[in-house]
């Protein structure tokens, strides 16, 4: 039996979290529903959730190396 089942491009997870790549993503559930942590506080998700790699929309800016 596989480990997760695609049905319409939407994954159902049947076993431990796998990595994934891609720009866009779904998340679905039977119950409507998903427990979840945002910002570290509990919370109650409805389903599906959809979410979106946005190209270049997060600017990281890093210090320069210290010589010596």
């Amino acid at each position: 039996m596989p480990r997760r089942a695609r049905r319409g491009g939407v994954y159902f997870p049947r076993a431990e979290p796998a990595e994934r790549i891609g720009a866009q993503f779904v998340i679905d559930a039977a119950a409507g529903r998903l427990e979840a942590a945002v910002d570290g506080e509990p919370d109650v998700l409805e389903t599906p959730l959809e979410f979106r790699v946005e190209p270049r929309a997060l600017r990281v800016l890093v210090p320069e190396a210290q010589s010596g």
